[in-house]
């Protein structure tokens, strides 16, 4: 049988923080304003152990709504040079080959990004066994890195410059991460032998500030003391309000539901979910607005038989409270306009996905580009090869391809010892329909 631990406090509430990590679950709930009322630790792995989920589901119930923080020991962690394209088209450029990204050989991979090219990753068939089950407890919406939701909840005690320290107690290493004027500006897994470890969090405390420990171990900060001397302090991470310490980075997670997306991660299926959660409560939100408007008009029936004062005093009233609502339905509607029209947009939209799908597989080994641009449906390739005559048959080749030709004459080039021959190739783009 799982183990578990319980808190015990309880308010009703519909919203879970949880940390979740291949050998334990730390949960809690919101306690409708400040802080968190109820909190629980259970025994957990891939699969989650049924006992543990039942135990979860007697604690918390159902219909709740969840954002969930992932321990580092099972994401990975970089800096990836991408192209300027949207986060979600950065995310399917990552999943297409992670092996090119991450030191995995077939497994495949949820990303999350952000604007900065920081880069985070999971196993796709362990997020989605973790991802289900929790939906047994509710509407999981949001899933991000650990330290993604303990630096949320060190925000809230002022520590914006500094660097935590996430020691695993899984043997998946240790995490740094880096602390800049509240944001997350390095984010590192190291497995640092005895005595290294002083020495790399020094590095990263050179643009000053404290260094947290989570979670707390004596010998740990003690070392770490000795070696940063009296210009860094080694503190603990601040207990949230009403749950143990342990649960900082549950109750972090719990305080990001509404933050923003970046470094979030979210599987097809995940998406998918998220966006019919949020397209039933715009209709249930719809439908309190219809059921307002048929409240006042039965309001106003009901008291026709009043005198002609009393009516108007009840009509005035009546006006006042549906124009907020009359309000709400026009930005509804035209929100729905917006929608529509952004849909037929992407729909007419070059997929930039399929052109650089289509030049990776044509191009041959030894043609490196230099620059590649795009005008509406036309292309522009830059680059150098030992024979730049061929590409333009190899390219031919694609039924995405149009128009292939040479832009300008090749010139002849030496790099390296090596000759080569520069190009600049255009071509349009034939969307498959």
């Amino acid at each position: 049988m799982a183990s578990s631990r319980w808190i015990s406090w309880r308010m009703p509430s519909s919203a879970l923080g949880i940390e979740v990590g291949p050998t334990r679950l730390r949960a809690c709930r919101s306690a409708g304003g400040a802080g968190a009322r109820e909190a629980m630790e259970v025994e957990w792995g891939s699969p989650p152990p049924p006992e543990s989920l039942a135990a979860l589901r007697e604690r918390f119930g159902t219909g709740n709504v969840i954002a969930v923080a992932l321990d580092m020991s099972v994401v990975h962690a970089k800096r990836v040079d991408l192209p300027p394209l949207s986060m979600d088209e950065r995310r399917r450029i990552l999943a297409m080959d992670p092996r090119r990204y991450f030191p995995v050989r077939y497994e495949a991979m949820v990303a999350g990004v952000r604007d900065d090219d920081l880069v985070v990753a999971v196993a796709l068939d362990v997020f989605e066994s973790w991802v289900t089950a929790l939906g047994e407890l509710g509407s999981v919406e949001r899933v991000e890195p650990t330290p993604s939701a303990l630096i949320r909840h060190l925000e809230v005690h002022a520590f914006r410059r500094g660097v935590i320290v996430l020691d695993d107690a899984d043997g998946g290493g240790t995490t740094l991460a880096s602390l800049v004027d509240g944001r997350l500006a390095q984010l590192r897994k190291v497995y640092a032998g005895e005595g290294e470890l002083p020495g790399l969090v020094a590095e990263l405390l050179m643009e000053g500030g404290a260094c947290t420990l989570h979670p707390w171990r004596e010998e740990v900060a003690v070392e770490l003391e000795a070696h940063l001397g009296e210009n860094a302090t080694v503190v603990p991470v601040p207990t949230p309000p009403g749950v143990p310490g342990a649960f900082s980075s549950a109750y972090g997670a719990l305080l990001g539901l509404d933050a923003s997306p970046a470094l979030t991660l979210a599987s097809p299926s995940l998406a998918r979910r998220v966006r019919a959660v949020q397209r039933r409560r715009t209709a249930a939100g719809v439908g309190a607005v219809l059921g307002a408007l048929a409240l006042v008009g039965w309001a106003l029936d009901y008291r026709r038989g009043a005198t002609l004062d009393a009516l108007e005093r009840e009509v005035a009233v009546a006006e006042a409270q549906a124009d907020p609502v009359l309000e709400l339905r026009r930005e509804a509607l035209a929100l729905t306009d917006d929608l529509r029209r952004l849909e037929q947009a992407a729909e007419d939209r070059t997929n930039p996905l399929e052109v650089l799908q289509a030049i990776t597989r044509l191009l041959p080994p030894d043609a490196y580009l230099t620059r590649l641009a795009a005008s509406g449906d036309e292309w522009e390739l830059n680059g150098r090869a030992s024979d730049a005559a061929r590409l333009i048959a190899l390219l031919e080749g694609s039924n995405l391809l149009a128009d292939v030709r040479f832009r300008t004459a090749t010139t002849r080039v030496r790099v390296g010892g090596e000759e080569l021959e520069t190009f600049t190739v255009v071509f349009r783009h034939v969307p498959t329909t």
